[in-house]
């Protein structure tokens, strides 16, 4: 009698409720993910002929090729953000010091290290500060490589039409503003804007995960006997520097995105990527909450990652249960106002989110819940993969 009362308790413990199993069929429904992969390939191959022929313009702005491992993230409908790192060559991390102290948390300032090849390079771009340090502003390197973008595109439109016809068809325009380099691309009456944003590749046993669900508590009782340490975990990817825009023009922003791939490793765990994917059609199709933006999902996805890390538990059976957890973890989020980031949990990501969108989006998801517990679908659940993040 017992061994039977355990096991339907366990059975309570992983199953998923009524209106997920309702939901589920429908957000597969409109999961359309062809469209991403197909639209890459296509701004894969203008935007490497733009940086091969800025480079021939301003030999300092070069750029490692886009490939399939770039980072490249759907914002919203048809409007794209493309990370392109710097050359070695052209700006070697080992010739540069990052300067956190005095900056806003996730902030950097980049000294160039006199003498060093790379600030040779980059000197005309730099900034000289009180102490006579030169520091490498994340705002002029943005407006030179619009203005290169403008020239390299006037000249291109020039020889596009007198010479070559290769680019019949396909319409490139400039539209960077102060804060954000961007071009719109216009083919066969599809309209894309992909916001390009540059970065520096730091290589280094950065950075350090530690449970965020134990920082808190671990922080107020220091002194006490047998206290655990936050779980601490190496992650040899580096962090990348990137340039958006600050209320400082020379600050830079530090960010995780080579850790975060491989912490959510979607070719050991696809169901990861389909769970994402979902999360994503949930958020912004059934919720209609754009005030969240995908790294805010991808955050939710990590922590989730790090609590049911094994294979067993990302199996398509444990799909239900993994995205319910999902959906739960963004509301816990939402309710307590505080999304910590994943490498660096005390960093708020819903500081700019105000307590009013996301009082909302909690009486969405209730709404969402009611309306769902209310009828039965019996249809199976049938996820197309996707091949990109």
């Amino acid at each position: 009698m017992e061994a039977s009362t355990n096991k339907r308790f366990f059975y309570n413990l992983q199953s998923t409720p009524n209106w997920i199993n309702n939901l589920l069929p429908r957000l597969q429904a409109e999961n359309q993910l062809s469209g991403p992969s197909e639209t890459f390939n296509l701004v894969q191959s203008i935007v490497n002929i733009l940086l091969s022929a800025i480079t021939k313009y301003d030999a300092k702005f070069s750029f490692q090729p886009v490939s399939s491992s770039s980072f490249f993230i759907e914002k919203e409908a048809n409007h794209f953000e493309l990370v392109i790192f710097l050359s070695q060559k052209s700006l070697h991390p080992a010739e540069i010091r990052l300067q956190e102290d005095g900056c806003l948390q996730g902030l950097t300032l980049i000294e160039m290290i006199e003498n060093m090849r790379s600030y040779c390079i980059w000197k005309s771009l730099c900034r000289k500060a009180t102490s006579e340090k030169e520091y490498l502003s994340s705002k002029m390197l943005r407006a030179e490589l619009s203005n290169l973008l403008s020239k390299l595109l006037a000249d291109m439109l020039f020889l596009q039409h007198y010479h070559d016809k290769t680019m019949q068809g396909i319409e490139v325009r400039n539209i960077s503003s102060e804060d954000v380099v961007s071009i719109e691309i216009k083919i066969r009456g599809l309209t894309l804007i992909v916001d390009l944003v540059t970065a520096i590749d730091c290589e280094g046993l950065w950075p350090v995960h530690r449970d965020s669900s134990k920082v808190e508590n671990n922080a107020k009782k220091p002194s006490e006997k047998g206290h655990t340490q936050p779980r601490r975990k190496t992650v040899n990817c580096g962090i990348q520097l990137v340039s958006k825009a600050t209320s400082l023009e020379y600050h830079w922003r530090i960010w995780y995105c080579k850790a975060e791939r491989f912490e959510l490793n979607f070719n050991r765990f696809p169901q990861r990527r389909i769970c994402f994917q979902l999360l994503k059609t949930f958020v912004y199709n059934e919720l209609e909450c754009s005030f969240l933006k995908p790294y805010h999902l991808q955050t939710v996805l990590l922590h989730e990652s790090a609590k049911f890390s094994d294979e067993n538990h990302w199996t398509v059976q444990k799909l239900p249960i993994r995205f319910y957890g999902l959906i739960r973890l963004l509301e816990s989020f939402a309710r307590d106002k505080f999304c910590p980031h994943f490498f660096s949990p005390s960093l708020n990501l819903f500081a700019e989110i105000s307590s009013h969108n996301l009082r909302v989006f909690c009486q969405k998801v209730k709404v969402i819940k009611e309306r769902h517990e209310k009828f039965s679908v019996f249809q199976p659940l049938q996820v197309e993969e996707n091949t990109w993040l």
